[in-house]
């Protein structure tokens, strides 16, 4: 099986939910319970499992740190953009880098 494209960004995008997770001192359980995902699902989502942006939108919410629209709005032109060019937008990346940098 191939490895899916925007795997690097994801793999970054997760790293930033664990780090700012543990920073505020939530459980995997608590931050579940506020996104109505299992504690695995959100330790596979830290891992840089694809995160949906309707759960990364709820996940930042629960960290009390919402993401703008227009931000939402660039992810998701960027990763259809991943899929169409079939080619990994570093863009993404510097975007899950800075989300929650104030």
């Amino acid at each position: 099986m191939g490895e899916r494209l925007g795997r690097a960004a994801e793999l970054v995008l997760g790293e930033v939910l664990l780090k700012e997770r543990m920073v505020r001192g939530f459980s995997r359980m608590e931050i579940g319970r506020k996104i109505n995902k299992k504690e695995q699902e959100v330790g596979k989502f830290e891992a840089g499992e694809f995160i949906p942006l309707p759960v990364l939108e709820a996940y930042a919410e629960a960290l009390g740190e919402p993401i703008q629209k227009k931000i939402i709005r660039r992810i998701s032109f960027l990763r259809k953009l991943e899929i169409e060019t079939k080619q990994e937008q570093s863009e993404l990346i510097e975007i899950y880098q800075r989300l929650f940098e104030e």
